[in-house]
């Protein structure tokens, strides 16, 4: 197989190919010979067989666009002996499927001199390609320095981050290699300067005063937003974003004029069907929206199927040090019996090493990309909120943590670690008290805290989310007992008062370096207490069983706290 071929980044948030993108696939297989379809969703092969020249490719949902183009071009050189190549995303929906098509064919000729041509260039943060839609000539793509550009691409953390090093990157390696690229869109002398002031107006209102800054900035115009008319006459499409959030608020009246009928109802269905899971940030760049309350996993990326028949055990960990994994998965070394492993973290630019550091022991992996906000904590509420915990025997609670505020924090994390996990017999007898069916929690027997001194500044929110339950009288007084630290073993069902919790009591606050009074904190200070008034004892391995509450724990203490 040979040809000209297309790699097309698809992401839709409601895992669907949308009419718009079905008639976009409908234009390129008109101009080229090979359409390979890399997409973040669960679609199917049965969702592309009215396409005769598309290829699905399947990946997770992680590294942007520029992560779905070095897979296509990666299929696309073991293969087929392709030529040009055209780098396309989902990020645009087409008005006019005539006008467009033509375009496409147009690119194709203008390949034969031109060895990189591009619709529009930005000159926002430094010069470069707008990489939504841009065609790479058979030359380039076979030159040494563009193939290690591309293979050396891994996920990174926010879309920001990626527009700068790849985006930017790409531009910068064709300047440096004397490649010579064609920008379509040249706007006029009147367009530019009409766009370049409503730029400046935009600038200063957000400024609040006068300042050069607007000035300074007046040729970091985004053409897709300010000459969207133009670009839509032309070339015969927009930018979803326009008219989703037009986080630049230009007039987009013209579209009716513009737009083919059918075309225009289709992209109305798309706008109601995901302008929900949208906003649009300060800087004009628009991301996913996710639930603010509770820190909802934003994606979650698996491999391996979890909770398969027979496996009884799940092991949770939070991930904010990345370099801590591989002391953590030492002590998992000691769990003898399949476990499926999750995993929180705010970084996406760690989870593809988060994979390749677990598969190979856990039955499998489930990653899971939260916001920085409420600890290890906010996290652990979230994933265990989903039900995604509810079939297992016994889970065990960790997280990378570091106590930066003390000099004792490493060694206390692994005390903690070898009280839980510490080798192949604690954990035995750990799952053998589960297994009585009536044990909620297990933790550190002189970690387990119930002195008055260690409310902290927790008091009152301990005692607001018990309320939140509906399992506790606003007047009955809450006693104190916890195992500091939160890294313990426990039985879904023992912490199931978590569930009952409503949205807007689960308002955790950014981080900022707080040691005591926040939400995380609080609900540290709650896990015991729910499990015990669920009926479950809370226990370590060295008390067999027997519930901390019968004993006088009253002088233990911690390393950190």
């Amino acid at each position: 197989m040979n040809g000209n071929a297309t790699v097309l980044a698809h992401f839709d948030p409601n895992n669907r190919l949308e009419e718009n993108f079905q008639q976009m696939l409908k234009c390129l297989e008109q101009v080229f010979d090979i359409v390979v379809l890399v997409t973040t969703c669960n679609l199917a092969e049965a969702d592309v067989l009215q396409f005769k020249k598309v290829i699905l490719i399947k990946r997770p949902n992680i590294g942007y666009d520029f992560y779905s183009y070095r897979v296509g071009l990666n299929y696309l050189e073991e293969h087929v002996e392709a030529g040009n190549i055209l780098l396309v995303n989902s990020s645009f929906v087409v008005l006019d499927s005539v006008i467009f098509t033509r375009m496409l064919r147009s690119m194709l000729t203008i390949a034969m001199k031109h060895d990189v041509v591009s619709i529009t260039e930005s000159r926002q943060f430094n010069w470069h390609l707008q990489s939504y839609l841009i065609l790479l000539s058979k030359k380039v793509l076979q030159s040494v320095w563009l193939k290690a550009f591309f293979a050396n691409i891994q996920p990174l953390n926010s879309k920001l981050e990626t527009i700068l090093s790849y985006e930017l990157g790409l531009s910068s390696v064709l300047l440096s290699n004397d490649v010579k690229a064609l920008v379509l869109f040249k706007p006029t002398l009147r367009q530019r300067t009409l766009a370049e002031i409503s730029w400046m107006r935009k600038i200063a209102r957000k400024e609040g005063g006068l300042t050069f800054k607007p000035f300074r900035h007046r040729h970091e115009v985004n053409w897709t937003h300010f000459c969207a008319k133009e670009i839509a006459q032309q070339f015969g499409f927009i930018k979803t974003e326009v008219l989703r959030t037009n986080p630049h608020e230009i007039s987009i009246d013209f579209i009716s004029e513009i737009g083919d009928p059918n075309n225009l109802k289709d992209i109305n269905v798309l706008l109601d069907n995901s302008r929900s899971h949208y906003s649009a940030g300060t800087n004009g760049l628009t991301t996913m929206t996710y639930n603010k309350s509770t820190i909802t996993a934003g994606r979650i990326i698996s491999f391996g199927l979890a909770r398969t028949k027979g496996v009884k055990v799940a092991v949770v960990i939070h991930l904010f040090y990345y370099d801590l994994l591989g002391e953590i998965c030492s002590y998992l070394n000691g769990i003898v019996e399949p476990y499926d492993l999750y995993v929180t973290t705010p970084f996406e630019g760690d989870i593809h090493k988060i994979i390749n550091s677990t598969s190979d022991t856990a039955q499998s992996v489930t990653v899971l990309l939260t916001e920085n906000r409420g600890r290890d904590i906010a996290p652990f509420i979230s994933l265990f909120r989903t039900g995604l915990l509810d079939s297992y025997l016994a889970v065990l609670k960790l997280h990378s943590k570091k106590s930066k505020y003390s000099s004792q924090g490493a060694d206390w994390r692994k005390q903690l670690l070898s009280r839980v996990v510490g080798n192949s017999l604690i954990i035995r007898r750990t799952l053998q008290l589960f297994e009585q069916g009536d044990i909620g929690v297990v933790g550190p027997h002189q970690f387990y805290l119930s002195h008055d001194s260690f409310w902290g500044a927790n008091y009152e929110n301990v005692k607001h989310l018990l309320t939140l339950t509906g399992h506790y009288e606003s007047s009955s007084e809450p006693k104190l007992g916890f195992i500091a630290g939160s890294m313990f073993w426990f039985t879904p069902k023992a912490l199931a008062y978590l569930k009952d919790i409503p949205e807007e009591g689960l308002v955790f606050q950014p981080e900022n370096g707080m040691q005591d009074g926040t939400l995380a904190h609080a609900f540290e200070r709650i896990f015991c207490s729910i499990a015990m008034d669920a009926g479950y004892k809370v226990t370590s391995v060295s008390l067999s069983g027997q519930d901390f509450s019968e004993i006088d724990t009253q002088h233990n203490r911690i390393p950190v706290l």
